[in-house]
């Protein structure tokens, strides 16, 4: 895309976000990652798609990074860190943030 100078929108770095997630590279990720501008990064459906990556990539730290730093969570948010637990076989993680989920949500 930078060859052609072509800037993506949100829409498109979620798809690209989505395609790593499958992809399950770790280091393919993190490139792609970097690539994102900070206000893109900053948007919840992002951000949201970022938690799912980072969970399917078995890098739970990151996906617990950026639940952390989401403002509004809503239930695709929680719904994504509770799968990425879920992933990582930390079961008793997911079980707890779902008990949570209820009370934080807006």
């Amino acid at each position: 895309m930078k060859e052609k100078d072509i800037i993506p929108d949100e829409i498109e770095w979620n798809i690209l976000i989505g395609a790593c997630s499958k992809s399950g590279m770790l280091h393919h990720c993190q490139y792609i990652v970097n690539q994102i501008p900070l206000n893109i990064q900053n948007k919840i459906r992002t951000q949201n798609a970022l938690i799912d990556m980072w969970g399917k990539c078995g890098s739970i730290e990151n996906a617990k990074n950026v639940f952390n730093l989401v403002v509004d969570r809503d239930t695709i948010t929680y719904n994504a860190m509770i799968n990425a637990f879920g992933l990582n076989g930390m079961g008793s993680q997911a079980a707890e943030l779902y008990r949570e989920m209820p009370n934080n949500l807006r």
